[in-house]
């Protein structure tokens, strides 16, 4: 008898472990949409799936702090005592020059990986990755490939010490020229590179609906509705999700005013409308 329902209930345990494996999976497939915008009067973007990520800047915490260790060490626990609580997923702005024809790369990965430690010693247990660091951005080699290419591939196997700290990669990919196919190139590149560093990690480039600050007469002028579109798509086929920043007026130092009619906006509520795969809300995990 008790051989008989071990028997009868097993197909059902198996079913069901499949159907959670199953929505797990899923879940894990999702394509996520990140904010870290500065816009004040924002939606509720959560609620159409768009999840809040949170940027931390340790220059902020070691500012008047000695250059020691023990010093920066304890400005990092105390910057790090006010989100221990956060249940954002949490990108660390360091941005220190990591290529080797810099004296102070070796310092630089070293600071990196010790920002973590710092991090996890101060009793943050979340996942933690660093902004537009993994890998180095490079528009030139992943555009034009060929030795630069493997140049910058050694560059960033140099940076496996960082990768090993962290969970998820966010590159930078912001606009510096209008030429789209070239932009498609530079992003395709540069992901590639971080899925090659990162060994299955997931990857979520950061996007800026303006152009980059280095673009001349476009600096900060915003992206034809038809090139962030393009992005976007190219997010889609290439990552797992992509970060929105940008929403602050580099003249008055301000959050700039959120519209709801920009054009920017509006591709992205198309490309939302149109990606059947993206994260419905409730389901935005920390990655």
């Amino acid at each position: 008898m008790k051989t008989k329902k071990v028997s009868s209930a097993a197909p059902l345990i198996l079913v069901l472990i499949a159907v959670c494996a199953s929505v797990s999976a899923n879940a894990a497939a999702c394509f996520r949409i990140f904010d870290a915008t500065a816009y004040s009067g924002k939606p509720d973007l959560a609620a159409l799936g768009i999840q809040h990520l949170t940027l931390v800047v340790p220059a902020r915490w070691w500012k008047g702090a000695g250059a020691d260790d023990n010093s920066l060490r304890e400005a990092t626990k105390a910057g790090t005592a006010p989100i221990l609580k956060n249940s954002d997923p949490v990108v660390i702005d360091l941005e220190l020059p990591l290529t080797s024809n810099n004296p102070a790369s070796e310092g630089n990965i070293a600071k990196y990986v010790k920002t973590i430690d710092w991090m996890r010693d101060a009793g943050y247990s979340k996942p933690l990755s660093f902004y537009g660091s993994l890998p180095v951005r490079d528009y030139w080699s992943a555009v034009k490939g060929g030795p630069p290419f493997q140049q910058w591939q050694r560059e960033n196997d140099r940076l496996a010490p960082i990768v090993a700290k962290v969970e998820a990669l966010y590159p930078s990919l912001y606009t510096f020229y209008p030429n789209q196919q070239g932009w498609v190139a530079y992003a395709a590149g540069n992901i590639s590179e971080a899925k090659r560093i990162g060994r299955g990690r997931p990857v979520y480039p950061f996007l800026w609906p303006q152009y980059h600050d280095s673009a001349g007469a476009l600096a900060h002028h915003e992206i034809p509705a038809d090139y962030w579109l393009l992005q976007l798509r190219t997010m889609r086929e290439h990552a797992d999700g992509l970060v929105i920043w940008g929403g602050w007026d580099f003249d008055k130092k301000a959050p700039l005013q959120w519209d709801d009619n920009a054009p920017w906006w509006q591709a992205t509520r198309k490309f939302m409308a149109e990606t059947r795969n993206m994260c419905p809300p409730g389901a935005m995990n920390t990655p």
